[in-house]
């Protein structure tokens, strides 16, 4: 099995690391959850997953503090830090081991604990995206879409040992850190009061053009209006399904239903379903579970060589070979 995953370290630039699970003991494939803290590595059965914990050593306990107060008020609760530890034999458990003495258990690591998962998946309120990181660590993805709290009634089955950190992860760990500090995840409501009064002006300008006008020029102004009012809906539905505009996850969804379903036409839930996955498997293509991040396919292009096993079709092939020449303009007409 092998997965592909590209990772952003600097706008515009990526790095690829193509890693095959069962050969991978402490090589990392970088997962970028929205807001993670550290990386994922992904390991077959009969080896131990190793947790790369990159807010190590990284910060004294006074800025460790006051981020994570920061943190946690704003809503962002997945940063976390251990002082390293060391476990016993006793205390270690072999996962091929464990997979020998239970052969239908399904586990996925966090935060160094080995937790069994096999009848809890039907009811992962998160559907079946959590069977992608059964026998891996998930701890970064984990904690950019749980509370702390969500553990506290599960007892781990067994323990994983850590492994050295990772300078790049360890980069993005200290960027993370960096806009804590500064207040960077704060929501600043006037300035959403504003974005809401020109999306609200562009409605009422679009909807004046059309009942009050009967020239052609004024309907065909009324289309640049009533796009840039779609585009402005398109933002608030990204923003609200993150859960950055109150913090809470009931009122955001709500508002991001509104403006997303209502306003956009795009089913909200739908988008957010399908950009959670986006997030929690960034670019990720599996050949072995004939899974890819659904943001990087589209049936008419494809965003890396590695998805073209993806498209059978001679139609879908043939859209594939001239994509270099219709990608810009679809993207401009459809709004991609």
């Amino acid at each position: 099995m092998t997965l592909s995953v590209r990772t952003s370290s600097v706008e515009g630039e990526s790095t690829e690391r193509i890693t095959t699970i069962d050969d991978m003991k402490c090589n990392y494939s970088m997962v970028k959850a929205a807001d993670s803290c550290s990386n994922t590595t992904a390991v077959g059965p009969g080896k131990h997953a190793i947790v790369n914990d990159t807010c190590d050593n990284q910060m004294n306990n006074n800025n460790y503090k006051k981020a994570r107060t920061n943190g946690i008020s704003n809503g962002h609760t997945m940063l976390h830090k251990r002082n390293g530890f060391s476990l016993t034999p006793t205390q270690q458990i072999d996962y091929n081991r464990y997979m020998k003495e239970h052969p239908n258990a399904k586990l996925i690591g966090i935060d160094g604990n080995w937790y069994d998962i096999t009848n809890f998946i039907p009811y992962h309120p998160g559907g079946d995206l959590i069977e992608h990181f059964i026998g891996k660590d998930s701890t970064p993805v984990f904690k950019a879409f749980h509370g702390e709290d969500v553990l506290k009634h599960r007892k781990p089955v067994g323990q994983y040992i850590q492994c050295s950190s990772d300078p790049a992860a360890e980069a993005f760990a200290n960027l993370h850190l960096f806009f804590i500090n500064n207040g960077f995840f704060k929501t600043s409501l006037s300035w959403y009061l504003k974005k809401v009064m020109v999306t609200v002006l562009l409605f009422g300008l679009t909807w004046y053009l059309v009942t009050c006008h009967t020239q052609w020029y004024m309907h065909f102004l009324a289309s640049f209006t009533i796009a840039a009012f779609w585009q402005q809906c398109g933002f608030f539905m990204h923003d609200f399904m993150h859960n950055q505009g109150f913090h809470n996850r009931k009122i955001d969804r709500w508002l991001g239903l509104f403006f997303g379903t209502t306003c956009l036409g795009v089913n909200g839930h739908w988008w957010r379903d399908e950009h959670y996955v986006h997030h929690a498997l960034t670019n990720t293509v599996d050949y072995g579970q004939q899974f890819f991040d659904p943001q990087m396919r589209e049936p008419i292009w494809a965003q890396n060589e590695k998805l073209f096993p993806f498209y059978s079709s001679n139609i879908e092939e043939l859209c594939i070979r001239i994509q270099h020449i219709t990608f810009i303009p679809i993207c401009v007409i459809v709004g991609r």
